[in-house]
C-alpha cells in the first residue's frame, strides 16, 4: 500500500501542468474595465428611471408655460445622459474584451515559454493613464512658466519683479 501511496503522490506532484483557462480573472486592468462598464450601466438605468418620471411630468404639464419648457429641457438632458452612459458602457465592455484577448495571448505565450505571466509594467502604465486621464485639463501657461523658472532657476520671466538688494543702515542723521 505504501508503494501505491508513493506512486499517487508522485503523480499528483509531477502530474500534467495545465494552463489557466481564464487568466484575465486575476488581471486588475481587466477587472477595472469590467467595473467601469458595470458602473456606467447602473448610471444608465438610474437615468432611465428618472426619464420615465420626467416624461410623466411633461405629459401632465400645461403647454405654453415655463414649467413645460423646464421639464422638457430636463427630459432631453436626461435622455442625453442615458445615451452617454450607454456609450461608456459599450466602450468599457469593448476594452474589457480586448484586454481579455491580450491577457490570454500573453499568458499562453508565457506558459509555453515556461515563464510566469507578469503585467506589472502594463499595470503601472494603466495606473498613470487613469490618474492623469481624470485630472482637470486647465493648463495655465503663466503658472507653468513660473513653476519652470522657480524649479530650474533659469532666468526670470519677462516683466517679473526682481528683489532689490538690502540697503545699508543709515549713519544716524
Amino acid at each position: 500500500m505504501s508503494k501505491f501511496g508513493c506512486l499517487l503522490l508522485t503523480i499528483a506532484l509531477l502530474g500534467c501542468e495545465k494552463p489557466n483557462p481564464t487568466p484575465e480573472v486575476g488581471d486588475s486592468i481587466y477587472s477595472s474595465y469590467k467595473a467601469e462598464a458595470d458602473a456606467a450601466g447602473k448610471l444608465a438605468e438610474s437615468e432611465k428611471k428618472k426619464l420615465v418620471g420626467l416624461k410623466k411630468e411633461l405629459l401632465a404639464a400645461k403647454p405654453q408655460t415655463g414649467d413645460a419648457k423646464i421639464i422638457q429641457r430636463q427630459y432631453f438632458e436626461a435622455e442625453k445622459k442615458v445615451q452617454q452612459y450607454l456609450q461608456e458602457q459599450f466602450y468599457y465592455s469593448l476594452r474589457a474584451k480586448s484586454r481579455q484577448e491580450d491577457v490570454r495571448k500573453a499568458y499562453t505565450a508565457a506558459f509555453k515559454a515556461k515563464k510566469t505571466y507578469d503585467s506589472s509594467e502594463e499595470q503601472k502604465a494603466f495606473d498613470s493613464y487613469k490618474t492623469y486621464g481624470k485630472s482637470p485639463g486647465n493648463w495655465d501657461s503663466k503658472r507653468r512658466i513660473a513653476n519652470y523658472h522657480s524649479e530650474t532657476g533659469f532666468g526670470t520671466p519677462a516683466g517679473a519683479k526682481t528683489e532689490k538688494p538690502a540697503q545699508p543702515a543709515s549713519s544716524g542723521h
